[in-house]
Formats: C-alpha cells, structure tokens, sequence
C-alpha cells in the first residue's frame, strides 16, 4: 500500500478528474490500466488519475484534498483493485501540522521540539505564533510538492493572502491542522 500521495480533484462541466500524486517527478511515460491513467517518469511511478468518477461519489471541492475521508479512499481502492494496481493507504494525517514558534534567526524558524525549518525572514512571524507548518514530501494546494518542509501562507492554503498563517491559541501544538474530529 502506498503511504504518501495528494490526491487532487479537478471538476469541469464535461469532465473530472481525480489526481493521485505521488511525487513531482516529469512524466514521461504514461498507460491507461482499465480506467486507471497511469503515468512514470522512466519506472517511477508519479500519478494515477482517475476520470468521470463524480459518476460513483459527489466531491465539493476543487484542488487538494488535505484529509480524505476513508470511504473515498476505498472507492479509489476499489478501481486501483480493478486494475491489479498498488492501492492507498488510508491518510491518518493531512501533512499540515501546528507549531509554536519559539526562535527566529535570519532565514530560520525554531518550533518548541527543535525542529528548524528555513524560510524567508518574514515580518508577520513572532516568537510564541501558532503558525501551520506542511511536512516534507507533501502536497500544497497548488500541487506543489515539497522537499523539505514549509511554513505556510494563506495563500498555500487557497486564502487570499501571502502572509504567514497564525493560528489560533486554541488549537494544540502538533496538532493535524485538518483534522477537525467530530463535534
């Protein structure tokens, strides 16, 4: 089972697709397995796109699919099954985490566990911020694949604006940012 994927949705009026990513590797080699489009960069995989499937479930949503529930997993299990292709494994985490911001050098941010992550000196990022941090090897919104991780934007996120994402202190620290449980 495949463990680290963005699944994307892609909704146009004669058509839809379903994108599973698994890297941001060139294509350069695709073959459509029953009704599976596969496609390689020479034998790695990089995606399986899936098409028509707002036939079988309805998705609100266009772009990144941070949290998929597990029923629209085991839909795009049922047509990987179908095409004796390697299947995905149900998303426990969205791979956008919450953390405290507890040093700031030039061009480094320090979260309370140490972990460092680099990004541009940023005005709107003071110690103590809740700030929303995608992990490496993830997915943001505009398909994006990162190698390392990621201080977030709005923007990152689908909202209009290029500042950095504070969080609200309500919210726990390494906290998934879209799993928003149940009420």
């Amino acid at each position: 089972m495949i463990a680290k994927y963005g699944i994307f949705y892609h909704y146009q009026k004669d058509n839809d697709q379903l994108v599973i990513a698994f890297n941001d590797l060139k294509i350069n080699r695709c073959e459509v397995v029953k009704d599976v489009l596969v496609s390689y960069h020479d034998d790695i995989l990089v995606s399986y796109t899936l098409t028509h499937i707002n036939r079988i479930m309805k998705i609100h949503i266009n772009g990144l699919i941070s949290l998929p529930n597990n029923k629209m997993i085991e839909v795009i299990n049922s047509f990987l099954k179908k095409a004796n292709l390697e299947t995905l494994k149900e998303k426990e985490h969205s791979d956008f985490i919450i953390g405290v911001v507890k040093e700031i050098e030039p061009s480094l941010i320090v979260l309370s566990e140490g972990e460092k992550f680099t990004f541009n000196k940023r005005d709107d990022v003071k110690v103590n911020d809740k700030v929303v941090i995608a992990l490496k090897d993830s997915f943001l919104y505009d398909g994006r694949f990162l190698k390392d991780h990621h201080l977030c934007t709005y923007r990152d996120l689908e909202i209009n604006d290029s500042e950095a994402l504070i969080i609200d202190n309500s919210l726990s620290e390494d906290n998934d940012f879209f799993d928003v449980g149940e009420k």
